[in-house]
Order: C-alpha cells, then sequence, then structure tokens
C-alpha cells in the first residue's frame, strides 16, 4: 500500500486494453460482410457458427494473418478460429481501459475503464500487446472508482470492472492460458546450504564410544 504521496519509485505491469460490446462486433461484422452474401441464410449460418461455438480446441498455433483486421489460428488446414481485431469496430464503440498483471485469472480479469457495464453484459476485451489477442467477457461487477492513481495509469479511470471469460469462441482458453503461462515468473528452488556446526557434531558423535 503506497500512503500519501510518496515519490518513491514502484514497478507495476500494466496492459492497455481496448474493449467493445459484442453486438457492436456482431453488428460490425454483419454490415462488413453482407454485401459478399448473396443468400442472407449463409451468412446468418457464419455468423452463428463464430458466435455460438464453445471452445474446444488445444495445440494450437497462432499465425499473424492481418494485424489490422484479423488473425487466424490454425493448426491444420481444417482447425481455424479467426479473432476480431479492434479496427473493424467504429471507434466511438471503443473503451479504453487498462489491467495490472497480476490480475488477469482464468476465471478472473480485474480492470479499470472509463464507462460503466450492466452486471450480465457480454463485452470483448482486446490485450494491447504485440501478438494482438482478445477475449469475450461477460461483466461480474462493475463500480465507481474515485482514486486517482498515477501508478495505474495517468489518465483517470471512473470504474473498477471484473469480468469473467466466457470463452464463447473455440481457441480463447488456449490464448489465455498461453498468455499467463508467459507471465508468471521463474520460481527457481535454492538449494540448501549444509549447516557446518552440525556436520561437525554429527563427526563426534561417530568416535562416541572409542577410549580415546
Amino acid at each position: 500500500m503506497i500512503i500519501g504521496n510518496s515519490n518513491d519509485p514502484v514497478l507495476i505491469k500494466k496492459i492497455g486494453l481496448k474493449i467493445w460490446l459484442l453486438k457492436d462486433e456482431v453488428a460490425a461484422v454483419t454490415t462488413k460482410s453482407i454485401k459478399n452474401f448473396e443468400d442472407k441464410s449463409v451468412l446468418r449460418d457464419k455468423l452463428k457458427d463464430e458466435y455460438l461455438k464453445k471452445d474446444g480446441a488445444s495445440g494450437l498455433k497462432l499465425v499473424e494473418k492481418n494485424e489490422t483486421e484479423e488473425t487466424e489460428l490454425t493448426d491444420s488446414p481444417s482447425t481455424k478460429i479467426v479473432q476480431r481485431r479492434s479496427s473493424i469496430i467504429p471507434e466511438d464503440k471503443i473503451i479504453k481501459g487498462v489491467v495490472v498483471l497480476s490480475e488477469i485469472e482464468m476465471g478472473r480479469i480485474h480492470f479499470f475503464c472509463n464507462q460503466t457495464f450492466p452486471i450480465g453484459q457480454t463485452i470483448v476485451i482486446e490485450f494491447q500487446i504485440p501478438q494482438l489477442f482478445s477475449l469475450t467477457t461477460e461483466i461480474l461487477y462493475c463500480h465507481t472508482f474515485n482514486m486517482r492513481n498515477n501508478i495505474i495509469a495517468k489518465n483517470k479511470y471512473s470504474f473498477r470492472v471484473v469480468s469473467t471469460p466466457t470463452f464463447l469462441k473455440s481457441g480463447e482458453k488456449t490464448l489465455l492460458r498461453r498468455f499467463i503461462s508467459s507471465i508468471e515468473p521463474e520460481i527457481k528452488e535454492v538449494p540448501k546450504k549444509a549447516d557446518p556446526e552440525k556436520k561437525e557434531t554429527e563427526s563426534f558423535d561417530e568416535l562416541d564410544g572409542l577410549d580415546l
């Protein structure tokens, strides 16, 4: 805990976020794709396949296809998933946020942002790291955050939010697990040093009973 206006340097690893509502993503994808489908039922089936599919994939390999729009996730030609990028979402629909690395878990993600969300709303969180990835999550908690903390971010964020990953799209669980594994610190066991006093005592115990 930092008390008062301490000037001592504090290192906190954090990541910028881009957040949008899942319904805005579906609308944007539909608007972008509708001109390519004469048969609207085909588009409807395509959207159902993308947004109703649960995570069941494993051992997937991330392949960058187009950083500005989409990323293809594949381990074979028959297994792939497209993660939508924030570039397809209208700018006025994107919410900026920030998350501390230690608050990213498989079951919970705590973050800060400047928009309130109703409990149960489904959102998409895009992590602003070199190898972008996004998760579909559901809001569990959203409350006003009045504290200004320059350690968390230079800009003030008005809301503290907790969401849980729903893993709506295939591959999201794999991506999150890999990311968490990559940021976990390596804990090396330090070999215990032998106690010299104890060793000397044990040496004398071997001579007990001898008339020396």
